[in-house]
């Protein structure tokens, strides 16, 4: 049984979602156990292949310096960097996680993903869901249709049995030209963000470019909300885990251990108040919850599990079906 917390959230977002207006998010957390890599891990890969040397050994990977790393990588061997990144994406899986499935059993209406890899792709087939639109072809429109569509708008690795490489967006001249001024996923995402609630699933929005989309968004909605003939604000909502503490090995051999742990629970204490505060500043409502088994994070499909049961549904097993090619241009 989920803590009372995570019941309570589960409470509201059910709401949200029966409201009939409700975009599900869907992060790279939910895909990685089936061997697709994280960011960090993708550029070592690509560094590697295109000769650039990689982030110093401790160098922390934030978000900026992944992206001019991928730069630096797409400028010096672009033939090598997207061949990597099909290899690395473009794989078809042959197994998927439940909670998945469980999100395409909710009343979402429509799934938005940045993930490269095919896994979500071949989840929705198995539920007779709507259009898949790929990056650079959006219809917002397509939200309104009885048939909930998935977005991938970051681009998508494997288009049918094709592994490609070309068509994402991961170097910091991707990002640029997609969410730069009239750029097809800003104007795209601003649409959403204004009009429908969205949840978020494993993922943290830590690209710069994100928060400048939300603050865009607030901005709309606030002079909408002056008119006062505005709908009501959409709702955010995100499972989110909570920092954990960090023990540093290095330090650990010269200090107390009692000294170690206190640190470790101090920065994680901090890591979760600047955490809340960014997702605040976009307008996201954090539901938490504690990750005893990273990078599974096993809660997120016990909520699920929970939020399915809310709603009146059996916990179903895994479907099978063959997968069709289904792009919408």
């Amino acid at each position: 049984m989920i803590s009372s917390d995570l019941q309570e959230g589960a409470g509201e977002v059910l709401e949200c979602i029966r409201d009939r207006n409700c975009v599900a998010w869907i992060g790279s957390g939910l895909t990685m156990e089936n061997g697709y890599p994280d960011w960090p891990k993708s550029l070592r890969c690509l560094c590697e292949a295109c000769g650039i040397p990689p982030l110093a050994l401790g160098e922390a990977p934030t978000a900026d310096k992944l992206l001019d790393k991928a730069e630096e990588c797409k400028r010096k061997r672009r033939a090598a960097y997207e061949g990597t990144l099909a290899e690395l994406y473009g794989r078809k899986s042959y197994g998927s996680r439940l909670a998945l499935h469980q999100l395409m059993r909710l009343g979402f209406r429509g799934y938005i993903t940045t993930n490269f890899d095919p896994l979500l792709v071949q989840v929705e087939e198995t539920h007779g869901i709507g259009d898949l639109w790929v990056y650079p072809n959006f219809a917002v429109a397509s939200l309104g249709k009885d048939r909930p569509p998935v977005f991938h708008i970051h681009g998508l690795a494997r288009l049918g049995d094709q592994q490609r490489g070309d068509n994402l967006i991961l170097a910091r001249s991707d990002f640029d030209e997609a969410y730069g001024p009239g750029g097809i996923v800003q104007g795209f995402l601003e649409q959403v963000l204004t009009h429908h609630s969205v949840v978020f699933w494993g993922c943290r929005l830590s690209e710069p470019v994100m928060y400048e989309v939300f603050r865009r968004v607030h901005d709309i909605l606030l002079r909408i909300e002056q008119t006062g003939r505005g709908a009501p604000t959409p709702k955010r909502y995100m499972l989110a885990p909570k920092p954990t503490r960090r023990v540093n090995k290095d330090i650990a051999q010269q200090t107390e251990i009692d000294l170690i742990t206190q640190d470790a629970e101090r920065d994680a204490e901090s890591q979760l108040l600047e955490e809340r505060r960014r997702l605040s500043d976009m307008g996201i409502q954090a539901i938490w919850y504690s990750p005893n088994d990273p990078p599974r994070h096993r809660a997120v499909d016990e909520f699920l599990e929970y939020l399915c049961k809310l709603d009146g549904m059996p916990v179903s097993q895994l479907p099978t079906v063959d997968l069709v090619e289904r792009v919408s241009a």
